[in-house]
């Protein structure tokens, strides 16, 4: 869970550091959805601080303040208050304008909210050091939090059921898809204007039986992932398998930051 903590707080600070110049267009009222027309469409239950905000200056705090968050989330620092913050501040930019939000921005939200219910910070933290220090200074080492217990373990069973009902998930979408039963995805994918790549699209021409392979492989992968993951047997086979399916996305596809949440779930 600490290191799952650490990758997701390393993504989302670079993520959305990366945005700081944008964030007037990407969510502001001037942008590409004006708050009323997000107000018109919005469900009653999706929430944002953004709805609340008017001047520009509120807008460079908040942002400045989530990136500071997300800083101290990922080093351990203060964990117990600034996860909830980079919780409701992930959440608060997805319904700001769901037009910008695809699934890794839930994976995001589902992934923080059980590190919010989990104890994260009791190791590989500035937590942890501080109480550590503390501990010698006033002599009562025995006080220090323990590194894992029943609700760590807990939590983490619930991360690891997580990734297994998504990859589950996109496995079966994939197969009420006739392209990727026909064995095209891959040729499809790298045809349309997003991921065009005329290297690629050069070697899958000479040799089209590597698209069929790499659209059947990935199917097989994710179908797999949620039922041989459990054993201890096909355990590093399977994550080996996910870790290189999305290594892939990420080179190939520039999907870095879909590639990097779903390896460090």
């Amino acid at each position: 869970l600490e290191l799952a903590r650490i990758g997701i707080g390393a993504a989302i600070l670079l993520h959305y550091t990366l945005a700081f110049p944008y964030i007037f267009d990407l969510w502001g009222d001037a942008g590409w959805m004006p708050r009323d027309v997000v107000l018109q469409i919005r469900d009653p239950w999706m929430q944002s601080v953004f709805y609340y905000f008017g001047a520009p200056w509120e807008w460079v705090a908040f942002h400045s303040l989530f990136l500071l968050c997300c800083a101290a989330f990922m080093v351990g620092w203060r964990t117990s208050l600034v996860k909830w913050i980079v919780l409701v501040g992930q959440i608060s930019y997805v319904y700001r304008n769901p037009m910008l939000s695809y699934g890794v921005d839930w994976i995001v939200a589902s992934l923080l909210f059980i590190l919010c219910a989990a104890p994260v910070g009791r190791a590989l933290s500035l937590d942890r050091v501080r109480a550590e220090r503390a501990a010698k200074v006033g002599n009562i080492e025995a006080r220090l939090p323990p590194y894992g217990s029943v609700w760590t373990g807990a939590c983490t069973r619930l991360m690891q059921i997580q990734m297994a009902v998504v990859f589950y998930y996109s496995a079966i979408s994939k197969l009420k898809s006739d392209i990727w039963l026909n064995g095209d995805a891959v040729w499809i994918v790298f045809t349309t204007s997003d991921y065009y790549t005329r290297i690629i699209l050069d070697v899958l021409a000479s040799h089209y039986w590597l698209v069929n392979l790499a659209t059947y492989g990935t199917i097989l992968i994710e179908i797999a992932f949620p039922f041989l993951i459990w054993q201890r047997s096909t355990r590093p086979y399977l994550l080996a398998a996910a870790i290189f399916l999305h290594l892939q996305f990420g080179l190939l596809m520039g999907l870095f930051y879909f590639s990097f949440v779903m390896i460090m779930g």
